[in-house]
């Protein structure tokens, strides 16, 4: 709705999601199988899961649940009509849903965005990799706004600080092995030590043929007007950069 209705959606938050598309096509671990079986169920050709629901739901109501809100949750899945719908939407998401996903790929989402997830939940558990895992996006909990958090490898930091500041970047807080930097945007990112045995294969070259150059995404939000380069693992926490 964010992308068809840009003139209707004024600002969006997202609770404990990460896209369908990306999930279905890359980040199939076994985490996140074990985290969301139900996923798998419910796209099986009808009425099988609808059949599986309507049984489970007939002989227990929901766990948990406020009275007065079981008792409307035990009425309305008392509906086979209610119960294919819902499995037709899972449906939707495991087939055209795609579709539409990868004609969007182009698009941005404009409007504000904040991207929450519990802590200990299984997006906030969740590592996600591409499929030869080089890139990975962790999803962290973090004490400020959501964002995503580029790393930026190099091999010598103080003068890869240096080329960035010339391009307007400026220098936050210093770590014993990292610099956390601003970019003009007020995105925050950190330059750190190469973190994988691919760096020299895989960085771009600096203005000094010695030195070389990547950058690497973790957690959520609009990513600061950098240069671009390459992407490579993260291992970053909150607050700071592991390296």
């Amino acid at each position: 709705m964010a992308l068809d209705h840009p003139d209707r959606v004024e600002k969006l938050a997202v609770l404990d999601i990460v896209p369908a598309h990306y999930l279905y096509n890359e980040g199939l671990t076994k985490e996140f199988v074990d985290a969301y079986f139900h996923w798998f169920l419910y796209i099986r050709p009808a009425p099988f899961p609808e059949n599986i629901i309507a049984e489970q739901k007939a002989s227990r109501p929901r766990p948990g649940s406020n009275p007065v809100v079981a008792a409307e949750y035990q009425r309305t899945f008392s509906n086979p009509a209610t119960i294919h719908a819902m499995c037709e939407d899972y449906r939707a998401s495991a087939s055209i849903d795609l579709e539409f996903d990868e004609a969007d790929m182009h698009r941005k989402i404009e409007c504000p965005m904040l991207v929450l997830w519990a802590e200990n939940g299984a997006m906030g558990r969740l590592r996600l990799a591409d499929p030869d895992g080089r890139l990975h996006i962790e999803v962290q909990a973090v004490r400020h706004e959501s964002r995503v958090h580029l790393d930026i490898e190099t091999d010598d930091i103080e003068a890869e600080v240096r080329r960035l500041e010339a391009l307007g970047a400026k220098r936050v807080e210093k770590y014993p092995r990292w610099w956390v930097m601003e970019a003009p945007t007020g995105q925050r990112f950190c330059v750190v030590r190469p973190q994988s045995e691919s760096f020299a294969a895989e960085a771009n070259p600096g203005s000094d043929s010695r030195r070389g150059v990547r950058r690497r995404p973790r957690k959520t939000g609009p990513k600061p007007r950098l240069p671009p380069a390459r992407s490579a693992p993260s291992d970053a926490v909150a607050g700071g950069c592991r390296s």
